[in-house]
């Protein structure tokens, strides 16, 4: 019987110093999405469309977080984000067992951190564009 695997425990991670740490705060993840790019190869010939399936498209992850002007963490990305050059390698560990970790390079596209109002947490969104991702 399958079983689903819930968000909670999910472990998201940024390489810093050549060690994978933590992002702390995270309120959810996109997860990696991937898509085959569609190559059209139908001939003149043809009386139907045909197509080939192309090399994917991996597409951007994207965190939410609770902002923490104080957390290194946040900081390393806020920096990261406006270098605009830098790739970065993270890790998604799923709070499970089994193949649980997808590790995959990116830059940080975006650190935005949204409005407040006197009750909330500072939101911030982070995009991710993904330029390679493995599974483990």
């Amino acid at each position: 019987m399958s079983t689903s695997v819930l968000g909670k425990g999910s472990i998201i991670k940024v390489s810093i110093s050549a060690s994978l740490t933590a992002i702390p705060n995270c309120t959810s993840v996109s997860g990696i999405p991937a898509t085959n790019q569609k190559i059209d190869t139908t001939a003149l010939s043809d009386s139907n469309t045909k197509s080939k399936t192309g090399i994917p498209t991996l597409g951007d992850y994207k965190i939410k977080l609770n902002h923490d002007p104080s957390n290194s963490v946040h900081q390393y990305l806020q920096a990261s984000q406006k270098a605009a050059t830098t790739e970065e390698s993270f890790e998604h560990t799923y709070p499970n067992s089994g193949p649980n970790k997808e590790t995959f390079t990116a830059y940080v596209q975006d650190y935005n951190t949204g409005p407040v109002d006197r009750n909330g947490c500072y939101q911030t969104d982070v995009t991710l564009p993904i330029n390679s991702n493995s599974s483990s």
